[in-house]
């Protein structure tokens, strides 16, 4: 699209593994000339291919540019790109934060209250040596005194999802999310009957995985909690409406160890990105 706003044609990008080197240089100087309108005074690389490529920007960009080869041992940097290509996540601290959090996927825990999800979110993220998001809703509700207006839900969704963007850049392989707009969308409905459009459309955001965790668990009261009936109620619910989320989903019953070992299992079974 943008190739075509500034009057130029399209070109494939050329696949990973093309085995001609010259073909993804050709695309670099084409991409630079035609398409960024850059013209480098210099190229550094850390192999020898980067006196060829140097040369090939410059025949195409109509300018020199200066070839410097850049650690060639790899003893600063002692990884190649092909092999954090093949596997970026593994060798997500060669890359920036900003690129590394493109392969983070998220894991969401949803369920009633009392229902362990905040002991499985902590569990999880240990077990598989990422981070997790906190309830902001939590936070919240405790510094207002346990008074939660519905412009306060609408505000709690839209912190949440930004607690989220922030820890993707934290996060390796998988982000933990200890709840979603979907659960704010609810207390919404359930608090008020309503829910604010905007909050509804929050609340449709897609999570790479989604753990429902079932009300098997002795319900614990700590004073804030309205009691073992509506937990049951939110398990309905979230049952009722988990389908139209359209992210795959798992139950998680029984101790916590179970649940971990089963997610930890689960996820690892997920389709790489």
């Amino acid at each position: 699209m943008e190739c075509s706003a500034r009057g130029v044609t399209p070109r494939e990008m050329p696949r990973d593994d093309e085995p001609d080197g010259r073909v993804h240089q050709a695309y670099l100087a084409w991409l630079l000339s035609e398409v960024i309108g850059c013209h480098p005074d210099a190229m550094f690389g850390s192999e020898h291919y980067v006196h060829s490529c140097a040369a090939l920007i410059g025949v195409v960009g109509g300018c020199h540019v200066e070839p410097v080869i850049v650690d060639l041992e790899r003893v600063q940097v002692p990884i190649r790109a092909t092999e954090v290509r093949r596997d970026p996540i593994g060798n997500g601290q060669f890359l920036s934060h900003e690129v590394a959090s493109t392969f983070v996927r998220r894991v969401a825990l949803v369920g009633g209250e009392s229902s362990g999800k905040t002991s499985l979110a902590c569990a999880l993220a240990e077990r598989m040596g990422t981070t997790w998001v906190h309830e902001y809703g939590r936070e919240r509700w405790e510094a207002q005194g346990g008074s939660l207006s519905e412009a306060d839900l609408l505000e709690i969704a839209e912190e949440q999802v930004r607690r989220e963007e922030t820890a993707l850049t934290r996060a390796r392989g998988w982000l933990v999310c200890d709840t979603t707009p979907w659960t704010t969308l609810g207390y919404a409905q359930w608090m008020f009957g309503r829910a604010d459009p905007r909050l509804e459309s929050i609340a449709r955001r897609r999570y790479d995985r989604l753990v429902l965790c079932a009300p098997d668990f002795d319900f614990v009261q700590d004073g804030t909690r309205r009691g073992p009936e509506f937990r049951q109620q939110q398990h309905d619910w979230y049952l009722a409406g988990i389908a139209a989320i359209g992210s795959p989903w798992v139950l998680a019953e029984g101790p916590m160890k179970s649940r971990v070992e089963s997610v930890v299992r689960w996820l690892g079974d997920a389709p790489a990105v």
